[in-house]
Parts: C-alpha cells; sequence; structure tokens
C-alpha cells in the first residue's frame, strides 16, 4: 500500500493559480490581437480594415492609461481586489460578445462589440496582468535566494 501524498504546499498552490491566471489573461490579449481587426471587417462590412485597426489602436491607447495608473490603483487596492477586478472586467467584456454571436444574425451593434473589446483589451488585461505579475512577484519573494554578489549589483 502507498503511502498517503502530502497535499502541494501552500507556495506551490499559490503559484500554480497565478500562473493560470497569467495564461488566461495573456490568452485574451493573444486572441484580441490575433482576429480582432478581421472580425471587425467581415462583422461589420462598413468598416474598412484601416477604420476597424483604427479603433483598436485607441482601444490600446486607453489601454496605456491603465497601465500608466497601476502604481497609484495598486496603492489604494490589493492585488487580489485588482486581479478580481481585472476578471470582473474580463468577464463584462466577453458576455456581450458571447450573446452577440449566438444572435440570428450573429452580432451586436458595433459600439457594443467595440465597448465590449475595449473592456478586454484596454481594462481586463492591462489591470488583470499587472496585478498577477505584481502578486507572483510578491509570492516568489524569498523563495529564491541570490548569491550575495548578484543581490548587491545594481
Amino acid at each position: 500500500m502507498a503511502a498517503p501524498q502530502s497535499p502541494p504546499p501552500p507556495d506551490a498552490v499559490v503559484l500554480s493559480s497565478l500562473l493560470l491566471l497569467n495564461v488566461a489573461l495573456r490568452s485574451i490579449m493573444a486572441a484580441l490581437e490575433t482576429v480582432a481587426t478581421p472580425f471587425l471587417v467581415a462583422t461589420y462590412p462598413s468598416l474598412s480594415v484601416a477604420s476597424a485597426a483604427g479603433l483598436l489602436s485607441l482601444l490600446g491607447i486607453a489601454g496605456l492609461g491603465v497601465y500608466a495608473s497601476m502604481k497609484p490603483l495598486a496603492r489604494a487596492a490589493s492585488d487580489a481586489r485588482l486581479i478580481a477586478v481585472g476578471l470582473a472586467l474580463a468577464t463584462a467584456g466577453a458576455v456581450p460578445l458571447a450573446v452577440g454571436a449566438a444572435l440570428p444574425d450573429g452580432h451586436l451593434p458595433l459600439v457594443v462589440t467595440v465597448g465590449a473589446m475595449g473592456l478586454l483589451w484596454s481594462a481586463a488585461y492591462p489591470l488583470g496582468q499587472t496585478a498577477v505579475l505584481s502578486a507572483f512577484a510578491k509570492a516568489t519573494r524569498g523563495l529564491v535566494s541570490l548569491p550575495p554578489a548578484a543581490a548587491d549589483s545594481p
């Protein structure tokens, strides 16, 4: 009979969870970067490639604003709270897109679609991803010790 296995250490559970959140949030960005422009052009024939790309560029610029606000946000809220807000924003952006895909004509009004993409691209990804990386850095602090020379170098 095999000896009972002990549960994984708490650090492993936390780090694994943060790794999965990192993958999930990066997947949002990868999917949007890959299919957003072709999707908009195919779904909304009045949009040219240039105008669809322009809309998405504006969403990217808005995301830079979220990145710029991370320091004050991190002072006001914990990483866990920021991650939860990022996931809530991702859900709020994904639900309308899923509903739109299920409609008989296959899409929502353009402003709703771009708004949902904006929640994903401009808010959920930068907020959630930055908070996940911050939490990951804090969780790994102390797990790896650096040699004294490496710790003192700039």
